[in-house]
């Protein structure tokens, strides 16, 4: 790793560590209120629901290429199919510390559980494309061309709920 982007990538650890109420400012950055949306528009009963994660701690498979934590962004996303297992899957990101996630992958990409709560019943489907995202990004214009290319592969696999999970 660079040792600008290892500095930085330290330097905002240490922050959020000892100063994490400097973060508050930061959590509607860019945000616009919208109350006329619906908190959700499927008519589809849960239990017969195709159900896909969404997260954006960086979380992709061991065969992806990492997502690219030495430049001002990367922007893509990648594919994690629902029959992928917790040793299959890693992370990586700059913005926070990915050792714990490694270690279980579930605190940041609950894919499993989600297939105990299809496997009960509860659900329909866990859909096959499920989504990493590096959410260490500072430029909010890529992710438009990003989350376009999301949507429409969500919407081809005809997903019903989509879950978001931070890093």
């Amino acid at each position: 790793m660079k040792i600008r982007y290892f500095l930085q990538s330290k330097a905002v650890l240490f922050w959020s560590t000892f100063f994490p109420e400097s973060y508050k400012k930061f959590s509607i950055k860019g945000t616009i209120e919208k109350n006329d949306l619906p908190a959700s528009n499927t008519s589809k009963p849960l239990n017969s629901a195709n159900v896909a994660l969404l997260t954006s701690s960086g979380v992709h498979l061991n065969s992806d290429r990492p997502f690219d934590v030495e430049s001002d962004g990367d922007y893509t996303f990648r594919i994690i199919p629902a029959h992928s297992s917790d040793q299959e899957l890693t992370a990586t990101h700059l913005y926070y510390d990915t050792k714990t996630a490694k270690k279980d992958i579930s605190i940041v990409f609950p894919l499993q559980t989600l297939k105990e709560i299809q496997k009960d019943g509860m659900i329909g489907s866990v859909s096959n494309l499920n989504i990493g995202v590096n959410g260490g990004t500072l430029k909010p214009e890529p992710h438009e061309d990003t989350a376009t290319q999301v949507a429409q592969k969500l919407k081809e696999g005809k997903v019903d709920i989509l879950l978001l999970t931070p890093g």
